[in-house]
């Protein structure tokens, strides 16, 4: 039977997708192989596990109290870090003849007054031998360490609840790890080159009207954004646009007076009600604005049951009520992100819900979700904002150059309520400067905004305007002392610079930037920018001689990596789920009672194995589908050459930076960052939507944001 054209579209279209399925289940499948081959490589593992129980011992007779047992509870994660110390080693060794190759290590029973202690080696002949030895060596060195001096009894004692165990292959767990590890990285390639090759429907959401040259479209954006930033100034200077400064001036500096949510908050509510009830953007913006501002990103209101909600929250709730009675009013295009956006949202939920069965702590549970739920704000600020992709540049410029710019000045004036997170000493190598570390809601914003200016697509005239933008900024990252941000934020401005630029350009620029960046760290290290420039100068120079790497912080995190990864090979699928301890340890001193004290670390620098940790595999996959269609909407734009193609390729580089600081930071997964991604993601969807000859996505130079008559208590 002949086929007619329609049916052999459809008879196509069939045929390929079930072939994409194929490719991407084969690579899945060819990367679970590699992953169990690689995992297989490192040779036979085993282990076995004692188990020691504690007593504490009061000094009257009397039996063990609650009070004695919370003290055992409290100590026990430091009495566990004595297995692996060199003491312990070196007894064990000595009592049982040799630990050729094993290594011991120990974990405290959350709840309990046991400790496991497990000796790892490559056979299993003498494990359980050496096991039991370990543990009994633990006893003595608690007991010792609990002695008083002067005395000859010790507050705690100790016995063994299970002796070694038999060995226990740990050769099957990492092979399990690294087949899971191999097959979701097959998988995701396998996913990105058939949507590299074969793109899907999320495509029709581009603009592909007419080819435009790079340049065409930067200066076309460049313009529209340039127009927005001088129709906003004009705006400022009406009693409209005077109550509306005013309203921001009142909520910072409210909030940095008081200390009360409430000046915040009835921002966040009037705008609200303009957004309702009016035009979107008012609650877009005040999101945007009161989010990653200098505010706290948990300014939390009255508490109800066991949550205490933050006006963030109030204000991502009205940004989308806004723009949800609008959602049947315009044509419904799906975004080329709002497939994996809900995919996300799903692997948020299973992490959740593990966690809970596995009773992990309710507030770490709450609080996780509630800042990853923040990246809803891509659906709210996309919306609000389609349209007028020029004007949303312009408030993320002028509000993030203003913000930094009060952080700046708190810092001088000790503000200290409008210093979030700011730290008073930063550590390079051995040298401890006693100078302010900033932080703040918009920092993460800076390296995409930076990357974003260099690239050309954003008004470079009048040349003071750009400085004075693009100032704040980069004084801001470098007071952070981020390496973890410089080093990715200074590769990808380099390579926009040669994106937009070419070869030729880039080098000069390069040349250029290398001269006065050198220049001005000479000047910072011989002191004539204070103890903050000698600071900033040794930072710098450790990251350019490659001593950062030798220092202890590197190391730190190397742990934290280990004991992740040794708690995904227990279960890579489920991971441990919100709220739940991955086995990082915290060492302090507690000054008080004169002891070193260990307790489970709550975070972890590397946010990919958190997001595995907390979410399980599927959230591994779920993040990495929104990274495969970011990467294919990018590379989609630049090949079809869009209007909007250069901002496309800047805001897709910086996701790129913050993608690249998530390997080295522990603030990525918190409310201001995931607002930073939901930002970005709304301007790489606008721009490769955008298209300036068309009037009906470009706003008008002149247009004035509506209000309800409702709202009538922000117009004079």
């Amino acid at each position: 039977m002949r086929l007619l054209p329609d049916e052999w579209v459809r008879a196509m279209r069939t045929y390929r997708r079930r072939v994409a399925v194929v490719v991407v289940l084969g690579c899945g499948l060819l990367g679970m192989l590699a992953g169990f081959t690689i995992g297989s490589a490192g040779g036979p593992s085993y282990r076995s596990t004692a188990t020691v129980v504690f007593t504490a011992v009061p000094a009257d007779g009397r039996g063990q109290l609650s009070t004695e047992a919370r003290y055992v509870e409290t100590k026990a994660n430091t009495w566990a870090a004595l297995a692996a110390s060199g003491e312990e080693r070196q007894r064990v060794v000595t009592r049982t003849g040799g630990m050729s190759g094993a290594t011991i290590s120990a974990v405290a029973l959350a709840g309990t007054e046991m400790i496991d202690v497990t000796v790892t080696g490559p056979t299993a002949t003498a494990l359980p031998h050496q096991a039991t030895t370990a543990g009994q060596v633990l006893i003595g060195l608690v007991t010792a360490l609990e002695t008083p001096p002067g005395t000859a009894t010790s507050k705690v004692s100790g016995a063994l609840s299970a002796g070694g165990g038999p060995a226990v292959s740990e050769r099957a767990g990492w092979e399990r790890w690294s087949a899971v590890l191999g097959g979701v990285l097959g998988l995701l390639v396998g996913w990105l080159g058939c949507t590299l090759i074969r793109p899907g429907r999320w495509t029709r959401t581009i603009d592909t009207t007419a080819p435009t040259p790079l340049p065409a479209g930067a200066a076309a954006s460049s313009a529209a954004v340039a127009e927005q930033i001088r129709t906003l100034a004009r705006q400022a200077r009406t009693p409209r646009g005077l109550v509306v400064l005013g309203a921001l001036v009142f909520a910072v500096a409210g909030y940095g007076v008081t200390g009360s949510a409430l000046p915040p908050l009835i921002v966040v509510l009037a705008a609200g009600i303009a957004g309702v009830r009016g035009d979107p953007r008012w609650s877009a913006a005040a999101l945007l604005l009161l989010g990653l501002t200098v505010l706290p990103d948990k300014v939390e209101l009255v508490r109800v049951g066991p949550i205490t909600p933050t006006v963030n929250e109030v204000a991502l709730v009205l940004a989308l009520l806004a723009v949800l009675p609008r959602l049947g009013s315009v044509p419904r295009r799906r975004s080329a992100v709002t497939g994996p956006l809900l995919i996300v949202l799903a692997a948020i939920a299973v992490g959740m819900g593990v966690g809970l069965l596995r009773h992990g702590e309710f507030s770490e549970i709450s609080d996780t979700v509630r800042a990853m739920l923040m990246i809803l704000g891509f659906f709210a600020i996309r919306r609000a904002f389609t349209g007028h992709l020029p004007q949303l540049i312009a408030i993320l410029l002028l509000g993030a150059a203003a913000a930094s710019t009060v952080e700046l000045l708190s810092a001088v004036a000790g503000w200290d309520r409008l210093l979030v997170d700011v730290r008073d000493q930063v550590v390079t190598g051995t040298d401890l400067s006693q100078v302010s570390r900033l932080a703040s809601p918009v920092l993460p914003l800076w390296g995409p905004l930076i990357i974003l200016m260099v690239s050309g697509t954003v008004p470079r005239r009048p040349r003071w305007l750009w400085l004075l933008l693009i100032a704040p900024g980069v004084l801001h990252v470098v007071l952070s002392f981020n390496r973890s941000t410089w080093t990715p934020l200074l590769g990808c401005v380099i390579l926009v610079a040669a994106v937009c630029y070419g070869g030729r350009g880039v080098l000069r620029r390069a040349l250029t930037l290398g001269v006065l960046g050198a220049l001005l760290v000479g000047l910072a290290g011989s002191g004539l920018f204070g103890a903050t420039g000698v600071a900033v100068s040794q930072r710098v120079t450790s990251v350019v001689t490659g001593s950062a790497l030798d220092e202890d912080s590197l190391a730190d995190r190397l742990r934290e990596d280990t004991a992740a990864m040794q708690t995904l090979r227990d279960d890579p699928l489920l991971g441990t789920g919100m709220g739940v301890a991955y086995g990082g340890q915290l060492i302090s001193y507690d000054n008080f009672y004169n002891i070193t004290v260990v307790t489970p670390r709550p975070w972890i620098h590397n946010q990919y194995l958190r997001i595995w940790l907390l979410m399980g595999v599927f959230g591994v996959v779920a993040f990495g589908l929104l990274m495969v269609r970011v990467i294919a909407l990018v590379t989609r734009c630049w090949s079809l050459r869009v209007p909007g193609a250069g901002l496309v390729t800047a805001a897709g580089l910086g996701l790129a930076c913050v993608a690249a600081q998530a390997i080295l930071q522990t603030n990525l997964v918190d409310r201001s960052s995931v607002l930073t991604v939901a930002v970005l993601l709304a301007v790489l969807v606008l721009a490769a939507e955008w298209d300036p000859a068309d009037g009906t996505l470009v706003a008008s130079a002149d247009a004035e944001w509506e209000l309800p008559a409702s709202a009538g208590m922000m117009v004079p």
